[in-house]
């Protein structure tokens, strides 16, 4: 009799333990998913680095070629890299051991990384076209005599294409502060051109405010 009693509370510790258990073992996997968000966040900074410092030298060389091109003929216009490690998964199973600012700040993440494959699209087609347009002018309609006309057609796309590395650089930038900001769990948000003055200063690389005309005349 004696050993069933014991087997009995044994049983109704165990039931009464279960759900404990379970929670227990959803926190822990709720951590370690945050762990791994974190981990991810911190590759995102290393790539951003590397693209904000490839972006700038591209926009300060396809400055230089549109103003003199024959200067520059041989200059290599650099897109960077921006492949980041896929965090959904993390986000969703992490969700309840972060704050409402990370939570928050991630979709400003999300709403930033589409914003620059957006740009980045849309910079590829620049590219393309300007070749497209140059061989078939040259090649097949054989419109063009002079270099020059060349050299025209290349100013009027670079010019386009520009524009698009400058969104790129400020939405990679401001990227950059906010997953900062998401690892840290620090809900300040400083104004953007603070932002990009700081990352500038940091990888001592002189992003010129003025590309952006809404920080002209601060």
């Amino acid at each position: 009799m004696n050993d069933i009693y014991k087997i009995l509370v044994a049983a109704t510790v165990g039931f009464l333990l279960s759900p404990l258990t379970e929670i227990l073992k959803t926190l822990i996997s709720s951590r370690q998913q945050k762990s791994k968000l974190i981990a991810k966040l911190k590759t995102f900074e290393i790539i951003l680095c590397r693209a904000i410092r490839t972006t700038t030298k591209t926009i300060k060389d396809r400055e230089s070629f549109i103003e003199n091109p024959e200067k520059h003929l041989s200059t290599a216009f650099i897109i960077p890299n921006f492949n980041f490690p896929k965090i959904d998964s993390n986000i969703d199973s992490a969700y309840h051991m972060l704050s409402s600012s990370q939570r928050s700040m991630l979709l400003d993440l999300e709403s930033q990384g589409i914003g620059i494959e957006k740009h980045l699209k849309k910079l590829s087609n620049i590219v393309e076209e300007c070749k497209s347009t140059i061989y078939h002018k040259v090649n097949i309609t054989k419109e063009i005599k002079e270099i020059l006309e060349v050299r025209d057609i290349e100013k009027e796309h670079f010019t386009r294409a520009l524009a698009c590395e400058k969104a790129i650089l400020y939405s990679a930038a401001c990227m950059l502060a906010t997953a900062r900001r998401i690892i840290k769990n620090d809900p300040k948000n400083p104004n953007d051109r603070d932002t990009i003055k700081d990352i500038s200063d940091e990888l001592n690389i002189e992003i010129d405010l003025n590309w952006w005309q809404s920080f002209r005349n601060q």
